[in-house]
């Protein structure tokens, strides 16, 4: 990424076999520097940002380090977006800058 990109795009697809006993969802994420996460299309969470609109150019809100534990994140209501069969969980990765961080990573669990 370093002197060409910011960010890079991620989707995982994922099934549910019954989006209404699903009561409450939880994302732990690894990454540096930053990310935004959406849900078929619903914002449902981020870290080290300062928007959840972020440009394809936009950066991280600054340097996370390396800090290799999963971070947690309760999301939102997941009636509002969940459906049962196929989901999509998209993931906007950010660097803090275009020349100056040496690495990139995200990891996650839901």
């Amino acid at each position: 990424m370093r002197g060409n990109y910011t960010s890079v795009y991620l989707r995982k697809e994922f099934d549910v076999s019954d989006a209404s006993l699903v009561a409450g969802l939880l994302l732990e994420a690894q990454f540096d520097d930053g990310f935004n996460a959406w849900i078929n299309g619903h914002y449902v969470g981020g870290g080290n940002v300062s928007s959840d609109e972020i440009p394809f150019d936009g950066v991280a809100r600054s340097q996370a380090g390396d800090d290799l534990s999963f971070r947690p994140t309760t999301l939102p209501n997941p009636s509002l977006y969940l459906v049962t069969g196929q989901n999509v969980l998209a993931v906007q990765m950010l660097n803090d800058s275009i020349s100056g961080s040496s690495d990139a990573w995200f990891d996650a669990r839901l």
